[in-house]
């Protein structure tokens, strides 16, 4: 049986009148189903891209212990390397 989505009306706050719309607050469980998709799918993913070599090097995305703050020192990294040799050769 496939999961599907709902969205759960919620009063804000318990004096609040039931009958007006917009004194309840909506809450789904979509991020919920997402995140755990996600996990499900990502897992063997991963470990088929490792065993057949075909993660990207320049990637970062889905990868353990690569982090933005990796993706960025490696491309200042390569940014600053030309500039580098340039002023070692003057």
């Amino acid at each position: 049986m496939p999961c599907c989505p709902f969205v759960e009306p919620t009063l804000k706050k318990e004096l609040l009148d039931r009958e007006v719309y917009k004194n309840f607050r909506s809450i789904s469980n979509l991020c919920f189903i997402s995140k755990v998709t996600e996990k499900v799918v990502v897992s063997p993913l991963n470990c088929h891209l490792d065993d057949a070599d075909l993660h990207e090097t320049s990637q970062s995305a889905y990868k353990k212990a690569h982090s933005r703050e990796t993706a960025l020192t490696c491309i200042q990294t390569l940014s600053f390397e030309p500039l580098m040799i340039m002023n070692a050769l003057y």
